[in-house]
């Protein structure tokens, strides 16, 4: 596989001067930029954050993979915005990614790769794989004569492995690895809406885009398919979110779950969830009900619809105010504009009502006192 060459890279580059003070390491002082060292995939230089508790992490010298832990699920594959990252100084750094299954029906969209937190340029090169649909070469080029925190984020669509690490032969770490991700978490749990189908990239999905406007790490329990099911509750609630929220309903709509049975299902969903947080009955945890769908708000060919499901999860909230001081409930009609604003006409998947969602819902938690 022939790589594409990066961009302003010079391999008479003069190396980063480092000293002992900085607590700076090289194993190759005198590499430069235009020779590349193997690194093992599990080397200490990089570190991975904002992966679900509980969840099953292979980390080896040729792997690097995490499946969520909710198992009934193929989604529990994909793991959206899982972040592996470093503080490095270098001319280029390259991952080799596999990435979906062979015959799968999803592409996943390229990764996105983040230096000092902002979307940096990626040279990509493909090859087929046996039992994959492909493998990926990401280059990032982000300088070596200062150190950079650099971060590959997991995209939302399909299951991705690193299978391989390369640096330019310049490179200068520091004693310690990536600046600290922040203290306060979001979690975002429900379906593929909350997953991210099918938006073009992770960076155009509501929860990335709101996790980083308001400065909180995420994790994203969004399992594209999922219905409400009471025993998820737990599994969210241990993630001891800062705030959680739990977009449900979209495909409860077409499996014509009855109301009665929603009613119940609640009840012993926020009953698990409150008992897994370590906040118990004063973990913040907002409801939203499913935006706008043709088939559920039409009523025309799916019973119960849209707004009976909406009702009923409104009511069942306020049913239980008592006991969860902290639990909200905000309809889904409220943070889009409903038709006309998606891509197929009948879900909320583009990056239009992605975009339309996150402020809406950033400004709800500030006039819930959750946010400043």
């Amino acid at each position: 596989m022939a790589l594409l060459p990066a961009h302003g890279i010079n391999a008479d580059q003069r190396q980063l001067t480092a000293t002992a003070a900085a607590g700076l390491q090289s194993p190759d002082r005198r590499g430069r930029a235009g020779f590349g060292k193997s690194l093992p995939v599990d080397s200490p230089i990089f570190t991975q954050t904002d992966f679900p508790v509980n969840s099953t992490i292979t980390k080896t010298t040729t792997s690097l993979k995490f499946v969520r832990p909710i198992k009934t699920t193929d989604q529990r594959f994909v793991t959206p915005n899982v972040r592996d990252r470093t503080r490095i100084a270098a001319s280029w750094i390259e991952w080799d990614v596999v990435y979906g299954a062979a015959g799968s029906a999803s592409v996943t969209r390229v990764p996105l790769v983040l230096v000092d937190g902002v979307a940096a340029p990626v040279l990509v090169s493909e090859k087929d794989v046996a039992g994959a649909q492909g493998m990926l070469t990401l280059r990032v080029s982000p300088g070596h004569r200062a150190l950079h925190d650099v971060e590959l984020v997991w995209p939302y669509d399909g299951p991705m492995e690193i299978v391989g690490r390369r640096v330019s032969a310049d490179f200068v770490v520091s004693g310690k690895t990536a600046t600290a991700r922040p203290a306060d978490l979001l979690v975002v749990a429900g379906d593929s809406l909350t997953q991210g189908f099918a938006v073009d990239g992770i960076a155009d999905q509501w929860a990335y885009l709101l996790a980083r406007d308001i400065g909180y790490r995420l994790v994203n329990q969004g399992y594209a398919g999922r219905t409400l099911i009471a025993s998820d509750g737990a599994v969210y609630g241990a993630e001891n979110g800062t705030i959680t929220t739990f977009m449900i309903f979209a495909n409860d709509v077409t499996a014509h779950t009855s109301l009665a049975t929603v009613t119940s299902r609640l009840k012993d969903f926020w009953a698990g969830f409150f008992k897994a947080h370590r906040a118990g009955k004063n973990a913040k945890l907002l409801m939203i009900s499913q935006p706008w769908m043709e088939a559920g708000d039409g009523g025309v060919s799916v019973l119960p619809t849209g707004p009976e499901y909406r009702s009923a999860m409104r009511a069942a909230v306020a049913a239980v105010a008592t006991s969860y001081p902290n639990l909200r409930y905000k309809s889904g009609l409220d943070l889009t504009n409903g038709p006309g604003t998606t891509t197929d006409g009948t879900h909320f998947t583009s990056a239009t009502s992605s975009r339309q969602f996150q402020p809406r819902l950033k400004a709800h938690l500030k006039s819930l006192g959750w946010i400043p």
